[in-house]
């Protein structure tokens, strides 16, 4: 009965090192880190038919939705009046009811001077549609015949709502620095 009990008593710490060993060479994995992310596309994936630079135009026209929502109305004088009404009014984090215009000062001696989400937006989009410009533009060196008029469509549409944001930074802040293309780091920013 002794013999038996030591036999088991050898046994069970043997195998738990085995079981433990065989985990230890399945957890492990090589490069488990350096893989690609599964939450975003990567561009070498991305800018290859026209419905991707549909989607990413989308994008650049969804970025500047604050500034440019739906509560402005034609008051057929050639001017579009913003309606500051209560169901219309902006309101903190509310993209449909115009997130640009929350806080802002009104007054015509400040008008200008509390619209940080306003500017944040506009140059948001302006770099997104630049962003759509630069690809789009590479898109059409390999593009075929039949794609090449809808690219360049694209492309003008971007050039659009680049200039739509422009013209808003323009009249509120006068002078703006102009960026014709995309800006990936602090370093563009700092040489403006």
């Amino acid at each position: 009965m002794k013999q038996r009990n030591t036999i088991i008593s050898i046994r069970i710490p043997v195998l738990i090192t085995l079981v433990g060993c065989m985990l230890l060479q399945t957890a492990c994995r090589k490069g488990l880190l350096d893989q690609d992310p599964t939450t975003e596309i990567l561009i070498s994936q991305y800018w290859k038919t026209e419905a991707d630079a549909t989607y990413a135009l989308m994008g650049a026209y969804a970025s500047v939705r604050p500034c440019f929502d739906r509560d402005y109305y034609f008051d057929g004088q050639g001017e579009y009046v913003r309606d500051r009404s209560g169901t219309n009014s902006a309101t903190n984090n509310n993209l449909r009811l115009g997130d640009a215009y929350y806080n802002g000062n009104y007054n015509p001696t400040g008008y200008g001077g509390s619209f940080d989400k306003m500017f944040k937006y506009l140059y948001g989009g302006v770099n997104r549609a630049n962003y759509v410009i630069d690809n789009v533009s590479n898109m059409l060196q390999t593009a075929d015949t039949s794609s090449i008029t809808n690219l360049e469509n694209i492309i003008g549409e971007a050039r659009l709502l680049r200039a739509l944001c422009y013209f808003k930074l323009i009249s509120m802040w006068g002078d703006v620095p102009f960026l014709s293309h995309t800006v990936r780091s602090n370093v563009d920013d700092a040489n403006l």
